[in-house]
């Protein structure tokens, strides 16, 4: 069976970016058996689309690119249940990192930072997939971006609220 996996990279929209996908082993805390599904590249508003040969879950991986006309620092990664709405965020990755520190499901490690983030929803794709901002007593989204204008500071935010959450 075929379906089309779709998504959004972004902690801004990352144009130009490789999205690659893989077929994670049947048990999802597993990471080191997977197989490569295919890969795209990102459009200008940060969105791509392929053809896969299997269905969900998938890992995905972006790297590259730029937003906001810079180089985009780092990689981002995901897990996902199903094949659209397959975002990589900042968000995604932290959620991702919990899952392999913790050895726990997709769902657990979402709660986990949901729940230090005081948030239910991925505040990097809010706005860009629905039209509705990011509620600043919610969460500070520009100073979260801020905070990740660097290859460390990217990394670094990511591993410290995957760390945080645990």
């Amino acid at each position: 069976m075929t379906e089309t996996v779709s998504g959004l990279a972004a902690d801004d929209p990352i144009e130009g970016a490789l999205v690659t996908v893989y077929k994670p082993s049947d048990d999802e805390e597993e990471s080191g058996t997977e197989t490569l599904i295919g890969s795209a590249v990102t459009d200008t508003a940060g969105r791509y689309s392929l053809i896969a040969a299997s269905t969900a879950p998938y890992r995905i991986s972006v790297s590259g690119g730029t937003t906001n006309g810079q180089p985009f620092p780092g990689t981002l990664t995901a897990y996902c249940t199903t094949a659209d709405h397959c975002n990589a965020t900042p968000y995604t990755s932290a959620v991702y990192g919990v899952m392999q520190r913790l050895g726990s499901d997709h769902s657990e490690a979402s709660y986990l930072v949901a729940q230090l983030l005081g948030v239910d929803y991925d505040p990097f794709t809010l706005e860009l997939e629905t039209g509705t901002s990011v509620p600043a007593d919610k969460f500070d989204l520009a100073a979260a971006r801020s905070a990740m204008t660097t290859t460390d500071s990217t990394a670094g935010w990511i591993s410290g609220l995957a760390t945080a959450a645990l």
